[in-house]
């Protein structure tokens, strides 16, 4: 049921997050059975300005037996702003963390990219397989890392 979104907003956004939301949307079409999640109309698509900048915004629902809602959003604040935002909120009756992440580029380079599961059981906690799986990647950063 999902389309293939090829929006000209996605075209003009930073390739990494342009390959993000497209590969989100496979895996959505490969691995679950979509259907639309209702959102209101002038919701879908949004043009603004924020701060003296063009903002535009493209939001994309869909609902699968075992998540309630996935939302991709895409977003670009004028032409040095682009934004990828990705939730999954799954049902209750599944074992599965909601799921986050975030991408945001400016001036042609990647400046934020946020991953997060939450635990929606009733003791918070990501089931173990998630946590191994989680202590198995390697540690990447960035920044020195401060020695105390």
């Amino acid at each position: 049921m999902l389309h293939n979104v090829q929006s000209s907003l996605r075209k003009r956004q930073h390739s990494l997050i342009r390959r993000l939301a497209d590969t989100i949307e496979a895996i959505w079409q490969i691995y679950l059975d979509l259907s639309p999640y209702n959102i209101p109309e002038d919701l879908g698509y949004i043009e603004n300005h924020l701060e003296g900048e063009r903002l535009v915004i493209e939001n994309y629902c869909y609902q699968a037996p075992q998540f309630r809602k996935l939302h991709l959003e895409l977003a670009q604040v004028g032409n040095g702003l682009d934004i990828l935002h990705c939730v999954m909120f799954p049902r209750t009756e599944y074992a599965l963390p909601m799921f986050g992440t975030d991408l945001v580029g400016s001036r042609g380079q990647i400046g934020a990219a946020i991953a997060d599961l939450s635990p929606i059981n009733p003791d918070r906690t990501l089931p173990a397989t998630y946590q191994a799986a989680l202590c198995a990647l390697p540690v990447v950063s960035v920044f020195p890392i401060a020695r105390r």
